[in-house]
């Protein structure tokens, strides 16, 4: 397990584009950081399957304290820029509409 500290300087070294492994209900699944608000206290974490996982700060890091949030040993290619400069264009109100 990770610290608290520990686990908030990792959240914030993130970067959009980012793979990361989460584990949701008992399963292991792939995602990428696809946005966060200037705050970092809003995260969007998009999986493989186009799946969006929305998730608060506090969420993150207890996920990351946890070992159920962390970077992937693998990056996989850096797709969701577009989408991310489509939500600063637009706001947060792009995600009504995705």
């Amino acid at each position: 397990p990770m610290s608290e500290e520990a686990a908030s300087s990792w959240l914030d070294a993130l970067q959009l584009d980012d793979w990361l492994d989460l584990k949701t209900h008992e399963r292991w699944q792939r995602v990428q950081l696809g946005w966060t608000n200037d705050g970092r206290t809003l995260f969007m974490f998009v999986g493989r399957g186009g799946s969006p996982h929305s998730m608060t700060r506090r969420v993150c890091l207890r996920l990351a304290r946890d070992g159920e949030l962390r970077l992937a040993a693998e990056q996989g290619p850096r797709k969701l820029t577009k989408l991310s400069s489509k939500v600063a264009d637009h706001g947060d109100s792009t995600f009504a509409s995705l």
